[in-house]
């Protein structure tokens, strides 16, 4: 009998994310690249709601003082049993990486011509994984 491994997990979680659809309001900015970033539940730990929420509004600032652009977006599980406030950033690669890291983001959602991507940033452990057409993961409440 094999123990569920520290690799296990990880790639659990990897997938998870991978798995995740995005929930919006209202019609997004079609920026030709963009990343995708929440503040809450750094890194990965749960956290609630009043403190998600602080964190949230903590990144809007931050974004909002550095002139970048941004669309509110939410990240979720399939079932939307799991959902994360989030943000649609017009910025580079490079720039979406240092936003994550300040707020202790195990990945981002990077997207490039329609296409969406998976990037890790704490999770050093993974690759960046394609995960196909960005518009298809989009579901309009």
């Amino acid at each position: 009998m094999s123990q569920y491994s520290h690799t296990d997990k990880l790639e659990d979680l990897w997938q998870a994310y991978a798995d995740t659809v995005f929930l919006v309001d209202s019609p997004l900015p079609d920026w030709p690249q963009a990343a995708i970033i929440t503040a809450c539940n750094p890194p990965g730990e749960i956290m609630t709601a009043t403190e998600n929420h602080r964190l949230h509004n903590q990144l809007v600032h931050h974004l909002a003082g550095r002139n970048l652009m941004f669309s509110e977006i939410t990240g979720a599980s399939p079932d939307h049993a799991h959902q994360e406030r989030s943000l649609l950033i017009r910025c580079s690669k490079k720039q979406a990486n240092a936003l994550s890291e300040k707020v202790s983001q195990n990945a981002f959602f990077w997207i490039e011509q329609g296409t969406l991507y998976l990037c890790p940033c704490l999770l050093r452990q993974v690759t960046e994984r394609r995960l196909g057409n960005f518009s298809a993961r989009l579901i309009h409440r």
